[in-house]
């Protein structure tokens, strides 16, 4: 036994040479490791992505006199050019999209539904301000959101003075949107 703690403490040499053969085969089995990890992931998000069900024609043509409708009005109200309700048209009709591909998460997970909803508002509401390229637009497009503001910090007031639960505060104030 003796002979054997005397080799592992004075062959140092072969202890380096082993440590070096262990991290070699080590940063192998790191990339190995990695790309398992990766092909892991890979197939976890291919596999979580869920088919939506396909808008029916009749829908999209729906949605896309929502989205005229929509637009026409914002172009009244902000005074947009021809260029800009081009692009406004673009983010109404991606909005109603959106709001149709979600539509059966409402009864079937309102938490999430109301998660994607507000991101939603809140991506379109970004479209909307990056389209508006003048300062009257500008500041109209403030005003709005400030009078949208307050009219949900008084309908949560009310919410809560009823004690309602945050969930149903959320999606009343969800229906609170202009744009």
């Amino acid at each position: 036994m003796q002979n054997y703690y005397f080799f592992l403490t004075q062959n140092t040499e072969l202890w380096l040479l082993l440590g070096l053969i262990y991290l070699r085969n080590m940063s192998f089995m790191k990339n190995i490791l990695l790309l398992s990890g990766f092909l892991f992931l890979a197939g976890h998000i291919s596999m979580a992505q869920q088919a939506t069900t396909p808008i029916s024609t009749e829908v999209k043509e729906g949605m896309k006199s929502s989205a005229q409708t929509a637009t026409d009005q914002l172009v009244a109200k902000y005074s947009l050019s021809a260029d800009q309700a081009k692009k406004m048209y673009a983010v109404q009709l991606r909005k109603l999209n959106n709001l149709a591909e979600i539509a059966s998460l409402k009864q079937s997970d309102p938490a999430k539904f109301l998660a994607k909803s507000t991101a939603i508002q809140t991506g379109t509401l970004g479209s909307i301000q990056r389209i508006l390229n003048n300062k009257t637009q500008v500041d109209l497009f403030k005003s709005t959101q400030s009078q949208v503001r307050v009219l949900k910090s008084a309908k949560r007031k009310e919410l809560l003075s009823q004690k309602m639960a945050n969930p149903a505060i959320e999606a009343a104030l969800l229906d609170i949107y202009q744009e």
